[in-house]
């Protein structure tokens, strides 16, 4: 492209992009990121809405991210029993984009598990995301809140503590 979209599907950036899917499979079957790169721009201020990627990975999947210089550290207990699974790891990358892994022995480990973001008020996440669009509640608590379309990718929703607000900054939709 020779100028920024129009429809500022790239941000408020006026000039070049481009846009790339990553996922694990055909898009009518299989859960897609979209990533969008401003070119020219180095990086951008993070808000706290997006609290995790998670990602069924190996043993030596994980291995291979400590050896690449990534703190891999053991998730909390409740992340663990949120997954349903024994071993959840954390790693950051170098987006400062975390990443929840659930830890398979067995299978095909390449699959998201699910998307996590901060909100305001759960009440009004839930009314909206299944009272409006009809998402199935799979897990709900007074801070915490699993939802999903049939066999997709879950969505999972986390209450920010009292006083705080979810702040997109710079990098929404990003």
């Amino acid at each position: 492209f020779d100028s920024g979209c129009d429809a500022q599907c790239n941000g408020a950036f006026d000039r070049p992009w481009s846009k790339t899917m990553i996922g694990y499979g055909d898009e009518r079957e299989h859960f897609a990121l979209e990533l969008t790169y401003n070119y020219g721009i180095k990086g951008y201020a993070r808000g706290n809405d997006l609290k995790y990627i998670g990602l069924r990975v190996t043993q030596q999947g994980l291995d291979a991210a400590a050896k690449m210089g990534y703190a891999v550290t053991p998730a909390t207990a409740a992340a663990a029993s949120d997954a349903n699974e024994a071993a959840v790891y954390d790693i950051v990358g170098p987006d400062e984009v975390n990443h929840r892994c659930v830890v398979c022995a067995n299978g095909d480990p390449n699959e998201f598990t699910s998307v996590a973001l901060h909100c305001n008020d759960l009440n009004e996440t839930y009314a909206y995301w299944v009272g409006l669009l009809g998402m199935s509640c799979m897990q709900h608590r007074q801070d915490y809140m699993r939802v999903q379309y049939r066999n997709g990718v879950p969505l999972e929703f986390y209450q920010l503590p009292t006083g705080q607000v979810v702040d997109h900054s710079k990098a929404e939709g990003r």
